[in-house]
Parts: structure tokens; sequence; C-alpha cells
């Protein structure tokens, strides 16, 4: 015999359960990253939008309809499909896997996968639900950046990344070999620190000269941790990005070239 309490009991967990599915619901549909369940077998059982144009798809019912073997169509190497649910059959957390898809266009890219087992109430696994993320332009971006330093760090000049209030952003390991400097140390510092005809109040009115004229060629002097000074000549270059301006100069040692004119111009006095 049910009591009013057991009543009001059960009418209050049917009201959270819906709730709850209706704010799972709202966020499946409204969510940026993919979010679907997939079979064992390897079929979508329900994809939301956003896996659906990661897919390169119309809509969610068309990746459901045309997609009939996840491994095939959507995995650039089929065996991996087959590891990764090898793997989640032998456990119960969540877990991720960076992994190359295709597109249905054929276009690959590359993507954050999480997946988790869900399983019955007599712990059974019955399908996988998972989250898809795709990274192929951040991918790029660090691949650019990774490039980037590997160039800078085997030109034979020093390069420096200065803001526009004079400090370091970034520095090459030549600048670290040069200056005796580790890099968190020149992180730390800015132009003043280092070149000694160059004290703070000079740089505002360098920057906006630079700014205006793009680029600007010059000589003057570095000094190293030890005290030491030495003759550089500086290739300066107005750039930004996201917003913000930078100076990419570019550093060059001197000294032999100094020493060079020198023994010239003492050469030409004695004659």
């Amino acid at each position: 015999v049910w009591s009013f309490r057991d009543i009001t009991k059960r009418k209050r967990a049917e009201e959270a359960l819906r709730e709850s599915e209706e704010k799972y619901r709202t966020i499946f549909l409204n969510s940026p990253l993919g979010i679907f369940r997939s079979s064992f077998e390897g079929r979508f059982l329900d994809v939301n939008p956003a896996t659906a144009k990661i897919l390169g798809y119309d809509s969610p019912e068309a990746v459901i309809r045309e997609i009939y073997n996840i491994a095939e169509q959507i995995y650039v190497h089929t065996g991996d499909r087959q590891r990764i649910v090898s793997e989640q059959l032998g456990s119960a957390d969540n877990t991720h896997y960076v992994n190359r898809f295709r597109r249905k266009d054929g276009s690959e890219f590359i993507a954050n996968l999480y997946l988790k087992t869900i399983h019955d109430a007599e712990g059974r696994p019955i399908y996988l639900q998972g989250i898809v993320e795709d990274i192929t332009e951040r991918k790029r971006a660090e691949r650019d950046i990774a490039l980037m330093n590997f160039a800078l760090n085997n030109v034979h000049d020093a390069a420096f990344l200065i803001d526009e209030n004079a400090h370091f952003n970034y520095v090459n390991e030549y600048v670290c070999r040069a200056l005796g400097y580790s890099r968190d140390e020149l992180l730390g510092l800015g132009v003043p620190d280092i070149d000694p005809d160059f004290p703070a109040e000079l740089w505002q009115s360098h920057w906006d000269d630079l700014k205006t004229r793009g680029s600007l060629t010059f000589e003057g002097r570095h000094r190293a941790k030890d005290g030491s000074i030495f003759p550089v000549e500086i290739s300066a270059n107005y750039i930004e990005y996201d917003g913000k301006g930078y100076n990419l100069a570019l550093v060059r040692d001197i000294t032999e070239r100094k020493r060079a004119e020198e023994e010239r111009l003492a050469h030409l006095r004695f004659f």
C-alpha cells in the first residue's frame, strides 16, 4: 500500500530525474564540443550538432544515418578504434586520447577524444559515451611555434622579442650564450639592463619611431652579465600580434668587424 509520503517521494525523484535530463539535453544540444554515444560495434547511437559539424555533416541525423562503420569511415587508421575499444572494455574510467580522424569530405583533423564505458545495472558494458574536440588549429599553431623556436635557436644572431615597456618576452639560445644569462634571468630583464646606451627614459621615443617606420637598423653596445661590453648591430622590426605591439630585434656581435675597421684606419694613418 502506497502512502502519501511514498508517492511524494517518488514524484520528487521523478521531477529531479526529469530536470537532470533536461539540463543534460540542453548541454548536449548547445555544447561547442562534440558529444556522442556509440556502440562497441561501430555505430553512432546519438550525436549532438557539434559532433555533426566537426565531422562535416549537415545534421546529427545525417551522421547516424550515413556512418555505418566508425572505424572505417572516421578513423584515419582503422586499427586505432579497435585498440581504443579494447582498452575501454577493460576500464571504468574516463580516458583521454589524441587521434587523427576523417571528415565526410575526406579531409583529416586531429582531435582530443574522451571516452567512458557505460554499464547497465548488472555491470555489463552497453555503449561508449564520448566527447570530441577538434584541435587541428591548436596543433598547427604549436608546430608553427616549435618551428619558429627551432629556427631562431639555430641562427647565428641574437633574437629578442621586446614589448612596449622594453621587457624581454622571448630570447633565443644565442642571446643566453652571448650575454651569459639564463633564459629565465633574461625574461626578468629589459633593454636598459643590457644596453648601456639605452636608459629607460629613451625607450618611449625609440618605440614611437620604430612603430612609425616599421623597422630600424643601427649600431649599439650590449653589456654581458660579467660586465663586459661589446659592439652590436641591431635590426629592429615592429610587429603586432593579438592586438599588442612588439619589437622583434635581431642583434649581431660586430666586435670583429670593428676591430678590422680600426686596423684598416690605423694602417691608413700610418701611410
